[in-house]
């Protein structure tokens, strides 16, 4: 596309481009047997493909650790779309307890997941350790999701853990079972 391409919003081949809006590029899309997770689906681009996958029909389940910004971002995209499918379980990507139980509640309802769209994160926090010991930006950006995206392993039981900076897998310990068990060991 080149930077022209870029400045201008010219369309590239996929018929896109910078000037392309998340509504432009689903338009085609029918998503009425899709499930969707957005994490930090409550402002910003998580909001944003929410909202957008919420029109095109799919069931979208919005993770996110702060409840009112939740329950505001769904009752924004239900105003503009009385018929979008939203729904909202609280997600800390920084803390394991709190994805193991996103994982059991997410399971519970039985849904099959489509779509996952990663997009929480935080930055220039001050230095803090979560409940687990890990430093609270990494935690978040890095240890909760690979937790998060390798779910179906945690749920029978595998436990990664993070040597030297390698990803060692599996390392056999029942995580969902053993509440002391930390995931994640930094040496």
């Amino acid at each position: 596309m080149g930077i022209y391409g870029m400045v201008t919003g010219k369309a590239g081949k996929s018929g896109f481009g910078s000037a392309s809006t998340a509504e432009d590029v689903t338009q085609s899309i029918d998503a009425n047997h899709l499930t969707a997770i957005v994490t930090g689906g409550t402002s910003g681009i998580g909001l944003e493909a929410a909202r957008v996958l919420g029109m095109r029909g799919a069931h979208v389940i919005i993770a996110a650790r702060n409840t009112k910004a939740a329950n505001e971002s769904k009752e924004m995209i239900l105003k503009m779309n009385p018929n979008a499918r939203i729904d909202y379980i609280q997600l800390d990507l920084s803390s394991i307890k709190s994805v193991r139980s996103f994982v059991h509640q997410f399971l519970a309802l039985n849904l099959p997941l489509n779509i996952l769209i990663n997009n929480a994160g935080v930055m220039f926090c001050p230095f803090q350790l979560t409940e687990d010991g890990i430093e609270s930006q990494f935690a978040t950006n890095h240890i909760g999701h690979v937790m998060f995206i390798r779910w179906d392993q945690f749920t029978y039981g595998l436990t990664y853990t993070i040597l030297c900076g390698y990803l060692t897998l599996p390392l056999k310990h029942n995580l969902l079972s053993n509440p002391t068990t930390t995931p994640a060991k930094f040496h």
